[in-house]
């Protein structure tokens, strides 16, 4: 009786540890080691037994949460959130074109027009007065130093130039000019290539006529004070030079006639005033269109010039 009964207890116990049921005489088979089901179904720590899975149905439709295929065939992803994980934001299909470098000039600012500049010119110079008419056609040399706030310039011009004729005779004749003036620019387009002016300046004029003889020269000449007027159009050819026409015309006023000859033996030239002692405007006898005459006489040169202006 109690040998049947530590069979049965031990029958109990091999089978609760998935083991072989005990033999006859007692003694308890071992488990072989390679069985794999022996290790799944190891007793856990806690003592209770493992639960079982449950069997799937293969003809059952698979659910979103599952691994398996969706009812339209595609594989069904798996979704896990994690709140502390930041979400990119989504992709933009239009491309954004980069920002220009600030030293990158702007249409606007294409074309230097502000600050410091200096111009070269040079073209042809004459005058409508007898005066002139010694000479067919002179020259002309300007510089000009300005400073331009973007519609307005400050400017200060000095020009020189004139011409020679030799006559049939010994004696040469020839014509110089020399002024110095300073004044304003209108500049009054602020883009784009094309950069037209027009200017008045007011200064310093002198035209000077030489009789050279073999034996002696005489020089009339007038000094006097004037109104130049300037226009012209100028074209960039870089962002900071530019090339043009330009037409300066003068408009003398007041000064002195002066005579000088070498026979004299006065070396000092006679002055008389212009205005005073040749015109003279106060001489209620004259008249006016005899004023006006005599006014129209005196040399009024203009000049014709190609002018390079350079910006800094």
């Amino acid at each position: 009786m109690l040998q049947f009964s530590g069979v049965l207890v031990l029958a109990l116990g091999a089978s609760f540890m998935g083991g072989e049921p005990a033999s006859s005489d007692g003694e308890v088979p071992p488990v072989a080691a390679s069985e794999p089901a022996a290790a799944s179904r190891a007793e856990p720590s806690g003592g209770e037994p493992d639960a079982e899975a449950p069997e799937v149905d293969p003809d059952a439709p698979a659910s979103p949460d599952e691994g398996g295929e969706s009812s339209s065939g595609a594989a069904a992803p798996l979704y896990t959130h994690d709140p502390m994980v930041s979400i990119p934001s989504p992709a933009i299909d239009d491309e954004v074109a980069p920002s220009a470098p600030s030293d990158v000039a702007s249409p606007a600012d294409e074309f230097e027009r502000r600050g410091f500049f200096i111009t070269l010119g040079a073209g042809l110079t004459h005058c409508a007065q007898d005066f002139c008419s010694a000479i067919p056609m002179g020259g002309l040399g300007r510089l000009e130093l300005g400073y331009r706030l973007t519609r307005l310039a400050l400017v200060a011009t000095v020009t020189g130039g004139g011409g020679l004729t030799n006559d049939d005779d010994a004696a040469e004749t020839s014509i110089r000019t020399l002024d110095a003036a300073a004044g304003l620019l209108l500049l009054p387009v602020r883009e784009g290539p094309v950069d037209p002016f027009i200017g008045a300046s007011l200064g310093y004029a002198r035209t000077v006529r030489v009789l050279d003889e073999a034996s002696s020269t005489d020089r009339q000449y007038s000094s006097r004070g004037a109104l130049r007027l300037s226009g012209g159009i100028l074209w960039h050819v870089t962002r900071r030079a530019a090339l043009g026409p330009r037409f300066d015309v003068q408009m003398p006023f007041a000064g002195k006639w002066c005579t000088r000859f070498d026979s004299d033996f006065d070396p000092e030239p006679q002055c008389p005033s212009i205005r005073e002692d040749i015109i003279v405007v106060d001489d209620p006898d004259k008249s006016n269109e005899s004023k006006r005459s005599d006014r129209r006489a005196f040399p009024r040169p203009w000049a014709l010039t190609l002018d390079l202006r350079i910006a800094f």
